[in-house]
C-alpha cells in the first residue's frame, strides 16, 4: 500500500535492467519534484524490455508499464516528453489509489492520453491548460461552456477537466510548487506579502503553459511587495495587441460597476496594490457571470451582508489584455481586461479553503500551532479521495492523518460521505483519520495529539 508523503500517495515504479543487474526504484512523485531524474530515467528505459512496473500484482505477477514519447516544439526546440501509461485493458487491475488504476487506453487518442502536467529533462514543468495564451476571444465566446467549465473546476469537483488544468487548477499548481498549500508555525515569515510575491514567481519561472513560458507572460501584483510599475508596463508592451497575460492578486473589495460611454457594461475589479503600480483592471458584464453564486465565500468575504466572523483572503487568478495608457496630463497607467478568472479563497495565513467550515478548522489548526496541508485537486494522479486537510505532525516520517469536513445534509453529499468514510476505514483504520459533522456535533471534535519531534521541517522553507 503507498504510503502518504505530504499531501500525496508515494507509488514506487521498478524499472529492470536488460542486462540482468539490479532493477531502479524511482518513485513517481519524482516527476513533479524531481522532473529532471524522473525524465532522464524514462528516456533510458524508453522502447527497453522488460518493461517497467508499480508495485501492483494481479495473480502474483507484477502489473506492467508503457514508457510513451511525444516531440512538441516548443519555442522553436523540438523536445521529447516521456509519460507513463498501464496496458491496455490493465487499468482495473491495478489497486484503488495507484495512479494506474482505472486508466485503460482503449479508445483514446494521443493527445486525450497525454498527461496535463509533463516534466523534462531541464527540471521545467509543462501544463497544457483549458485556457489560451494567444489571441484572446470575444464576450460571446466566455458565455455558454466557460460559465459551466468554472462551475465545475471547484475543490469538490477538481482544477482538471479531461487532460488540462483549468485556470483555477493553474492557480493551485502554482500554489503547490511554492508551498503555500499548508502550514507551519516556522512559515509566519513566508506569508509577507514580498516574500509572498517571490514565491509565487519563482514557482512559476519553470513553468510552460500551453508551449509559453510562464515567466514572460505572467506576473504577481500585492500591496506592499515590490510591484514595479516600470516592469508591469514592460510585461503590457511585450504582450502587446491581443496576447493574453497572467496575473495573480487578491481582491480588496467587490466588483463594481465602472461604465463609460464606450463601455457601459464595464466592471472594475479591485486588487491589492493596483493603485502603487499604476494598474485598473476591468471586465465586462457577461465575462464576470455569476460570480457570488459561484464563490459564496468570497462574496462573504469581501462584504456582503452575511461576513464571516474571522478574516480570510480571496485571490483571483486572470488573463487580460494589457495596454499602456499615457494621458496628456497625469501618470502612465497599465489597463487591464479580463478575459477570464478564477478565485481562490484561503485563510488569513494563505491556504486555501473551500467553505466557511474549513475556514474555522484552519484557523482553529493554526491558533493550535499545527503542522498541516491542504491538498488541491489538479494533480490527475493524485489519490481518488483527496481529504480536506492532512495532519503533518501526528506521527512518525511518513505518517499523516487525514480531515474530513462532513459541512452537507443532502442526499448525493451523503452517499458520498458513506464512500469517503469507507475509504479512510479501509485505508487508515477508524481511529487514523479526523472527521467533523457540524449537523451533529456545532463544535468539531479535539485534533489527534501531535507526536515530539525535533526541528520543524519547514523551518527550512
Amino acid at each position: 500500500m503507498a504510503e502518504m508523503i505530504n499531501n500525496r500517495p508515494q507509488t514506487w515504479l521498478t524499472f529492470p535492467s536488460a542486462m540482468g543487474g539490479p532493477p531502479e526504484r524511482v518513485d513517481y512523485a519524482w516527476r513533479l519534484s524531481r522532473p529532471a531524474v524522473f525524465q532522464a530515467c524514462l528516456a533510458r528505459h524508453h522502447g527497453k524490455l522488460p518493461r517497467p512496473h508499480c508495485d501492483c500484482h494481479d495473480q502474483g505477477r507484477p502489473l506492467q508499464l508503457s514508457i510513451k514519447g511525444r516531440t512538441d516544439e516548443v519555442e522553436g526546440q523540438r523536445r521529447t516528453v516521456y509519460h507513463l501509461a498501464c496496458q491496455k485493458q490493465e487499468g482495473p487491475l491495478h489497486r484503488p489509489g495507484c495512479p494506474f488504476h482505472g486508466t485503460s487506453e482503449i479508445g483514446q487518442s494521443d493527445a486525450a492520453r497525454m498527461p496535463a502536467i509533463r516534466s523534462h529533462e531541464d527540471g521545467t514543468v509543462s501544463m497544457t491548460v483549458d485556457i489560451p495564451f494567444g489571441l484572446a476571444k470575444s464576450v460571446a465566446d466566455a458565455e455558454g461552456p466557460r460559465e459551466q467549465e468554472r462551475e465545475r473546476g471547484r475543490f469538490g469537483i477538481g482544477g482538471l477537466q479531461r487532460n488540462r488544468l483549468t485556470l483555477l487548477g493553474l492557480l493551485w499548481a502554482i500554489w503547490d510548487r511554492a508551498h503555500l498549500s499548508g502550514w507551519s508555525p516556522a512559515q509566519t515569515k513566508a506569508r509577507f506579502p514580498r516574500v509572498l510575491r517571490q514565491r509565487l514567481l519563482t514557482a512559476m519561472a519553470g513553468l510552460e503553459t500551453n508551449g509559453v513560458a510562464l515567466a514572460q507572460v505572467a506576473d504577481v501584483v500585492l500591496w506592499k511587495a515590490d510591484c514595479r510599475a516600470t516592469a508591469l508596463q514592460d510585461l503590457a508592451v511585450r504582450n502587446s495587441g491581443r496576447s493574453r497575460v497572467l496575473l495573480i492578486g487578491r481582491l480588496s473589495a467587490l466588483p463594481m460597476p465602472a461604465p463609460t460611454p464606450h463601455a457601459p457594461d464595464r466592471w472594475r475589479m479591485s486588487l491589492d496594490g493596483t493603485s502603487d503600480v499604476g494598474l485598473s483592471v476591468f471586465i465586462e458584464r457577461g465575462r464576470l457571470g455569476n460570480w457570488a453564486g459561484r464563490y459564496p465565500l468570497a462574496a462573504r468575504v469581501l462584504g456582503g451582508t452575511d461576513r464571516p466572523s474571522v478574516g480570510a483572503n480571496v485571490f483571483v487568478i486572470l488573463t487580460a489584455t494589457m495596454r499602456v495608457y499615457a494621458p496628456p496630463a497625469g501618470p502612465t497607467r497599465v489597463i487591464a481586461d479580463v478575459q477570464d478568472y478564477a478565485l481562490m479563497e484561503t485563510s488569513l495565513q494563505m491556504v486555501p479553503v473551500a467553505s466557511a467550515l474549513e475556514l474555522r478548522v484552519a484557523d482553529d489548526l493554526v491558533a493550535a500551532g499545527r503542522r498541516f496541508s491542504k491538498p488541491l485537486r489538479y494533480d490527475p494522479d493524485a489519490e481518488p479521495v483527496l481529504p480536506d486537510f492532512v495532519l503533518q505532525d501526528t506521527g512518525a516520517a511518513g505518517r499523516r492523518t487525514p480531515m474530513e469536513v462532513f459541512g452537507r445534509t443532502d442526499e448525493a453529499y451523503q452517499a458520498r460521505q458513506a464512500e469517503k468514510t469507507a475509504w479512510y476505514d479501509l485505508r487508515y483504520g477508524r481511529a487514523g483519520w479526523w472527521s467533523w459533522e457540524p449537523a451533529i456535533q456545532p463544535e468539531p471534535p479535539p485534533f489527534p495529539p501531535a507526536a515530539l519531534h525535533g526541528q520543524d521541517p519547514d523551518a527550512r522553507r
